[in-house]
C-alpha cells in the first residue's frame, strides 16, 4: 500500500525535474532570440530606419550639437561614441514623445536646445572683466536663460508627476478590482490547477 502511494509522487517528481531541466536549457536561447540586434552605432535595439531618423533630427534641430559631435569624432572617437549614445537615447525619447504629446515635445525640445545656449552665454560672461558693464549685461542674459530653463524643466517635472499619478490611479483601480473578485479569482485559479492532469505533461 505504501509502495503504491509513493510511486505516483516519485513519477511526478521526476517529471518536474525533467521539465525544470528543459526550461533551464532553453531559457538562454529564448532570451537570445528576444534580444534586439546590435546597432552600428554601438547601442542595442534600434532599427536602421529609426537610427536615420535620429541622426536627421539632430542635424535639423541641433546643428551646433551635430557639428561639435563631428569635431569630437576626429579628436576623441571613444568620447564621441559615449556622447552620441547619450544624445541618441534622449532624441529617441523626444521622437516617441512627439507621437504622444506634441506640446510636451515642444517643451522638451526647447529645454534641450537651451542647454547649449546656457553654455554659450556662460562662456561669454566669463570672458568679460569682472564688474564691467559687459560682464553685467552678459550675466543678465545668462540669468534670463537660466530662469527660462528652470521654468521649462519645472513643466517637464509637472508632466512626469501627472503621468505617475495616472499610472498610480490605474494600479489602485486594478488592486480594487482584484480585491472585489478575490473569491472568484481564487476559484478560477483552483480550476486551472486541478485541470492540469498527466496529459499536460
Amino acid at each position: 500500500m505504501n509502495t503504491m502511494t509513493r510511486r505516483p509522487s516519485h513519477r511526478w517528481a521526476v517529471r518536474i525535474l525533467c521539465l525544470l531541466g528543459i526550461l533551464l536549457l532553453t531559457l538562454p536561447a529564448a532570451a537570445q532570440r528576444r534580444e534586439a540586434p546590435p546597432r552600428q552605432d554601438g547601442a542595442p535595439g534600434l532599427e536602421e530606419g529609426r537610427r536615420d531618423e535620429v541622426v536627421q533630427f539632430i542635424r535639423e534641430n541641433f546643428p551646433l550639437k551635430a557639428r561639435l559631435l563631428e569635431e569630437l569624432r576626429q579628436r576623441n572617437p571613444e568620447e564621441f561614441q559615449r556622447r552620441r549614445q547619450r544624445l541618441a537615447e534622449e532624441v529617441r525619447h523626444l521622437l516617441d514623445l512627439r507621437e504622444r504629446d506634441s506640446e510636451l515635445f515642444r517643451v522638451h525640445l526647447e529645454e534641450m536646445g537651451l542647454r547649449d545656449e546656457l553654455n554659450r552665454l556662460a562662456r561669454e560672461a566669463r570672458r568679460e572683466k569682472a564688474g564691467s558693464k559687459e560682464r553685467q549685461e552678459a550675466e543678465r542674459k545668462l540669468k534670463e536663460a537660466v530662469q527660462r530653463s528652470f521654468d521649462l524643466r519645472h513643466r517637464i517635472k509637472e508632466a512626469e508627476l501627472k503621468e505617475l499619478r495616472g499610472r498610480l490611479a490605474e494600479l489602485e483601480g486594478s488592486l480594487e478590482r482584484r480585491a472585489s473578485r478575490r473569491s472568484e479569482m481564487i476559484d478560477e485559479r483552483l480550476r486551472e490547477l486541478l485541470g492540469s492532469g498527466e496529459e499536460d505533461w
